[in-house]
């Protein structure tokens, strides 16, 4: 009767070991899950900004060139 205690007394510890290893793995998972969010969320705004960066030099290469014509236009009057 003793050893039959003993033997559900030590499936009880692994059982809560387990329990806890299992908490701790889903802990670490959801911490490096979090960590992969934000990375993910930098990487999103640094996308943004390249973008942003593109959208701007593209426009500026516009007004340039919208600007060259319209000298050229300037030029063709005043000739």
């Amino acid at each position: 009767r003793n050893l039959e205690y003993r033997l559900i007394v030590e499936e009880y510890q692994e059982h809560q070991l387990s329990f806890v290893v299992r908490k701790h793995l889903d802990n670490s998972q959801k911490q490096q899950f979090g960590r992969e969010q934000q990375f993910g969320r930098v990487v999103e705004k640094q996308l943004d900004y390249y973008k942003e960066q593109r959208f701007r030099l593209v426009v500026r290469k516009h007004l340039k060139y919208r600007g060259m014509q319209q000298i050229a236009i300037v030029t063709d009057r005043h000739l």
